[in-house]
């Protein structure tokens, strides 16, 4: 029977625009949409995480979405055994969250456990345990009033068309969305119509839709068999998506775009077509720059002038930089919230993407700071292909006390006409005499540097399943042939308090079998991860125990080691 009334925050009619960006780059992503998107998308652990004081991501808090004019879409990944939520020993932390969202007023929608039936994640092995653990969580907040959140229930595309999602389904009576992750990859291209119509047909007359997570790599080199010319353009697919959205899917209410380089570069402005396609498909008046509450008709916001990145100058050169934050006294925040004691070090973070057409390798300049006074290290190579991102540090030490305001501008070495900058202010107060605050940022007050504490470095990678023959499973559970490859998962986590890169080495198995792929930039934010793989091809048959060690590139008493054992016949 076709639902008749509106669930929960569902707009009578269009699609909320929603995305999801590291910190520091929501504004990019809301310019380069050239509309505001109405959901923001963030990713929280339980029972490690609240969501008002988010410490570590605060711009990724109730709070800090508030200020943004923006609704949040908690992704609340579990960090312990489903089991045990389901049996009520997290009953007061839950509680807790629940009263948090209550007080906070504002719509709020909640992913728990998403992607429940992808083996990458632990969860997925416990089909009741989710079941039962969603439904208490429901509960709960009913309990506690909190009726002003939307549980979204978002499994993963299942490509092998036996809806496997189905066993990970809390009941209609605690579901208020239905969600679906497509991600358009460049192994194994597939077109939005052909990741969506499932789940669809299965829930869209009973529940609104929410594309959960979606987006689309820009090059692809499909593995064998999964050539497929009708997703294999990032532009089109997205006009597709758009196009299916409007005409075919009208009970698609919500999307939500993963704009991140990560496994891929999934930005929207990961090419100019690409960037113009998504502009295009967000201006039709059907894409709604805020919630529905039900008191009264969503508006739609005038879309703003579209703040874009240099296009790429006639010699296929171009860059692009995007303002980020600092750190000082291991406090990572806006170099203007800070007061910086004469004679410390701070370090402004930059970064910047190869717009281009073609290779090319940069300089980072700094002009407002006396010479002497900084130095500039990059993180990795200086050298970026098309498409590709690189963080770098400018460290700064100040000696007078006083208001500075610098730019950091990155500029092409094979043609210096091209450059993009980033202009800051810095705050200096004298060391004898720490406690006057700029009037600007009355609420900064400046750390003594005999109590900071010193960068931590840190990584953790535990143990994840392999691909062989589109399986996923354990590599001990596989029988591997010879002269075939199998893909050993791989995932990264800077678990310190600074960004680091790291180095993957394999021990146990000829050099000649292996070799070692980590998607994304090879700078890891603090709390960021990578996902990357070990691509093995055996060449004799036997028993074979391997270990994967990732060490940081910073500090190598820092690492994480897995040991594996893999059957070859």
């Amino acid at each position: 029977m076709a639902q008749t009334s509106l669930a929960k925050f569902e707009p009578p009619t269009g699609v909320y625009i929603g995305g999801g960006t590291v910190d520091g780059q929501w504004q990019e992503f809301v310019n380069d949409s050239g509309k505001q998107p109405a959901l923001r998308e963030t990713f929280v652990y339980f029972p490690s995480d609240d969501f008002v004081n988010r410490s570590s991501h605060p711009e990724q808090s109730l709070g800090g979405m508030a200020k943004d004019g923006v609704t949040p879409v908690f992704t609340w990944q579990p960090q312990t055994y489903v089991q045990d939520i389901a049996a009520g020993k997290y009953d007061d932390y839950i509680r807790k969250i629940a009263d948090e969202c209550k007080a906070y007023g504002k719509p709020i929608f909640i992913r728990y456990a998403h992607e429940a039936n992808g083996a990458w994640y632990d969860w997925s092995k416990y089909p009741d345990a989710v079941v039962n653990s969603s439904q208490r969580i429901y509960t709960i907040f009913q309990q506690e009033g909190a009726t002003n959140v939307a549980f979204v229930w978002c499994p993963n595309y299942d490509s092998s068309g036996t809806k496997n999602w189905l066993k990970y389904y809390p009941g209609d009576a605690y579901v208020d969305w239905v969600g679906v992750d497509v991600y358009n990859w460049a192994r194994w291209p597939r077109t939005f119509d052909a990741m969506v119509s499932d789940i669809y047909s299965e829930f869209a007359s009973r529940k609104p839709i929410m594309i959960g997570e979606v987006s689309s790599a820009e090059n692809f080199t499909p593995d064998q068999g999964y050539a497929n010319p009708a997703a294999q353009n990032k532009s089109q697919w997205i006009t597709d998506m758009f196009n299916a959205m409007n005409t075919k899917y009208p009970r698609i209410k919500a999307f939500v775009w993963f704009n991140v380089v990560k496994e891929d570069n999934w930005k929207i402005s990961s090419s100019p077509s690409s960037l113009k396609a998504f502009q295009n498909g967000v201006a039709n008046s059907r894409y709604l720059s805020k919630v529905y509450t039900g008191t009264a008709s969503p508006t739609v916001t005038p879309s703003p002038s579209p703040t874009l990145p240099p296009s790429p100058s006639p010699s296929g050169f171009a860059v692009n930089s995007t303002h980020r934050w600092a750190t000082y006294n291991n406090v990572n925040k806006p170099i203007e919230q800070f007061n910086v004691t004469a004679g410390t070090t701070i370090t402004q973070s930059i970064y910047f993407t190869n717009i281009g057409t073609k290779p090319d390798s940069y300089g980072i300049t700094i002009s407002g700071i006396p010479a002497g006074r900084y130095s500039v290290s990059f993180i990795g190579s200086n050298f970026l292909n098309p498409g590709e991102s690189r963080y770098a540090n400018a460290a700064i030490k100040p000696t007078t006390a006083g208001t500075y305001t610098f730019t950091a501008r990155v500029t092409s070495n094979n043609n210096t006409s091209v450059s993009a900058s980033q202009t800051y202010t810095l705050y200096v107060v004298s060391a004898a005499s720490p406690s006057p605050s700029p009037t600007v940022a009355p609420t900064a007050k400046p750390t003594a540097t005999s109590t900071a504490k010193p960068p931590s470095h840190g990584v953790d990678s535990p143990s994840r399943w392999a691909t062989y023959n589109n399986t996923y499973m354990p590599i001990e559970q596989l029988n591997i042939k010879r002269g075939t490859t199998v893909t050993q998962g791989l995932y990264i986590k800077n678990t310190g308090s600074v960004i680091d890169s790291y180095r993957v080495t394999v021990t146990g198995l000829p050099a000649a079998w292996y070799n070692i792929t980590v998607y994304g930039q090879s700078a890891v934010a603090s709390g960021d991860v990578r996902y990357g793989g070990v691509y093995i091809t055996p060449s004799s048959s036997g028993d074979y125990k391997f270990t994967i060690t990732v060490t940081s590139a910073s500090d190598s008493k820092v690492s994480k080691s897995e040991t594996y054992t893999m059957h070859v016949k």
